[in-house]
């Protein structure tokens, strides 16, 4: 060791050390049965930490967010956490005011079928989740996606988002996605799917 430091040593270095002894495999299997790890997920009754407890999927019936659904429900049934899907009603485009003028019945015609519209989603993501082994609670807030899906969020104490992310063919059409707003503003670790 002596050689070694002589021929390292140079203005600046640190002094060589001697190298300590690798544990065997033994002497760890010994040291893991005196100290067990802490399981992080919670089975049955046991009070241990879970990595997640309040899952939230943003559901619109697209083929992402089915996908995202899909893999939010097995983390859900893995984990023993609540899972929630989030759905936005959207106001009806400006052009529906037309309809308005022509037949006053048309609004509550239109608010009757967005209505049947959003419980098939409801239920379609009832089945989604069911498939998988797990249990969901549906919800509809109004308002913009990104806004409403942040006040939901916050308001369930949620603590993963789960978000299909919708393939962009330009980088920059990609900055101003729903799930890119949604991981910059959530409270909470945001898990995109593609």
């Amino acid at each position: 060791m002596a050689v070694l430091n002589d021929l390292w040593n140079e203005p600046g270095r640190a002094p060589l050390t001697e190298a300590k002894p690798l544990q065997s495999a033994g002497s760890l299997a010994e040291k893991e049965r005196e100290n067990p790890p802490s399981p992080s997920i919670q089975t049955g009754n046991s009070r241990e930490k879970r990595p997640f407890t309040n899952i939230v999927v943003a559901f619109n019936g697209s083929q992402e967010s089915k996908r995202a659904l899909e893999l939010a429900a097995s983390l859900a049934r893995i984990t023993g956490a609540s899972l929630h899907t989030i759905t936005a009603l959207n106001p009806f485009p400006a052009y529906t005011a037309y309809a308005i003028a022509i037949d006053p019945a048309a609004p509550e015609l239109l608010e009757r079928g967005v209505h049947e519209a959003y419980k098939r989603l409801q239920e379609e993501a009832r089945q989604i989740a069911m498939a998988v082994g797990a249990t969901v609670m549906t919800h509809l807030v109004e308002g913009g996606d990104v806004e409403s899906i942040i006040r939901f969020i916050s308001g369930v104490g949620a603590d993963l988002l789960v978000i299909g992310r919708h393939r962009h063919r330009l980088r920059l059409s990609s900055l101003w996605s729903t799930a890119y707003d949604l991981a910059q503003h959530a409270a909470c670790s945001v898990l995109s799917v593609p």
